[in-house]
């Protein structure tokens, strides 16, 4: 699995500093060489390496809170909001903001958030 793409993350109710969060991930990646769009060219690089590529699909979608989703996106925010601001894609005070507002919108039976989109492939070597 790969990133189709990180930018298809959003937060319902909107939450302070969500955005900025998703946005520090694409540029923390950029940054270290990689991309969160992996997804959108894999499968013709694949071919062109002399793969064939027998399956793609995608996941992603809605989580509420306490779908393990949720959790996983939650949990990057405790696990590496930190490195976030040490490398400044985003500040103290916005993660501060996204970690207070991210545990009250945890209560809400209403919230949700649409999760980045994921390429499902499947690729074997040609002989």
């Amino acid at each position: 699995m790969e990133y189709l793409t990180l930018h298809s993350a959003t937060c319902s109710p909107p939450v302070r500093g969500f955005d900025a969060h998703t946005q520090g991930w694409v540029d923390y990646y950029r940054s270290n060489g990689g991309d969160t769009a992996v997804g959108t060219y894999l499968p013709e690089r694949l071919t062109a390496a002399g793969f064939q590529v027998t399956y793609t699909g995608c996941v992603g979608g809605m989580a509420r809170p306490g779908d393990r989703w949720w959790i996983w996106w939650g949990r990057l925010m405790q696990d590496f909001g930190d490195k976030l601001v040490s490398n400044r894609f985003m500040t103290a005070e916005t993660l501060e903001h996204l970690q207070h507002d991210w545990l009250l919108v945890s209560k809400n039976p209403n919230a949700f958030i649409y999760t980045p989109v994921l390429l499902q492939l499947v690729a074997r070597k040609l002989p």
